[in-house]
């Protein structure tokens, strides 16, 4: 059975549930948002950002279908996805690993973090064995999330050509992978 417990309190404002889900889920949303690189104070900004928005979807549509088991998942996709809008037009990087604050790192998310870093390598080193257009188009489509038309008109391509080679290059590298 679900339980829509945050919902309701977003809905009717009910401060004591609100108080609640906030002191559950603001240290989790601060250690997620951590691991990509972002500092404390982020961490509370796009903490609020999160809840505002979610306030927003909520009074449009207050019978929204997020139980209180999915609603941390929610939370931090929609504060996730702020904060890295926020870094691009920072044109800051964003970091995938948590190696800042060793002291809040269990000993099974190092082991996670050095499998994590030990694919990452591996990703690269194939990534690297893949022609320069192919990069350049991948890391813009993919890591950068840039439109079809920007990508076309930096490398001076139609949009058309563009997307036969980004479906060439994701097989290429399916190909390098899989060897």
């Amino acid at each position: 059975m679900k339980n829509f417990e945050y919902r309701d309190a977003f809905v009717h404002g009910d401060r004591l549930v609100l108080k609640q889900m906030i002191n559950e889920f603001q240290p989790k949303f601060h250690s997620f948002l951590r691991k990509y690189g972002a500092d404390y104070s982020e961490c509370d900004e796009f903490f609020q950002v999160g809840l505002k928005v979610i306030s927003e979807n909520f009074i449009l549509d207050p019978n929204k279908d997020v139980d209180n088991s999915h609603f941390f998942n929610y939370l931090a996709t929609i504060g996730l996805n702020k904060w890295r809008t926020h870094c691009k037009k920072k044109n800051r990087e964003i970091s995938t690993l948590e190696l800042e604050f060793p002291n809040a790192i269990s000993e099974e998310s190092i082991e996670k973090d050095m499998i994590r870093l030990e694919e990452h390598q591996a990703f690269m080193e194939k990534f690297k064995k893949i022609s320069k257009d192919c990069q350049k188009i991948l890391w813009a489509k993919i890591v950068e999330e840039k439109r079809y038309k920007e990508i076309a008109s930096t490398m001076d391509t139609t949009e058309e050509f563009l997307r036969v080679k980004l479906n060439r290059c994701k097989k290429y590298l399916k190909k390098q992978w899989e060897e």
